[in-house]
């Protein structure tokens, strides 16, 4: 039977080009780590504690790019509030 009962699927399919953009969004728990100067054990607990965030690509853990601009306006608004 048709779970969307009789209605079309409107979920949006991804080709190959889209689904790689997508993931340009996100960076490695490795990629973060070394942007941040942070270790990846350190990584892995903040991840565990829920101050970075994450999202989930089959078995693949990726933080979003986002998350990182964010921490880097952060630290220039830090650093220059101290000049």
């Amino acid at each position: 039977m048709d779970k969307n009962y009789g209605q079309p699927d409107v979920r949006p399919c991804l080709g190959q080009s889209e689904h790689r953009a997508a993931l340009l969004r996100f960076i490695s728990i490795a990629d973060f780590s070394a942007s941040t100067g942070l270790s990846r054990s350190s990584v892995n607990r903040h991840i565990k504690a829920g101050t970075i965030p994450i999202s989930r690509v089959g078995s693949r853990v990726l933080i979003p790019v986002s998350y990182l601009d964010t921490l880097s306006h952060i630290v220039v608004k830090t650093q220059d509030g101290f000049k």
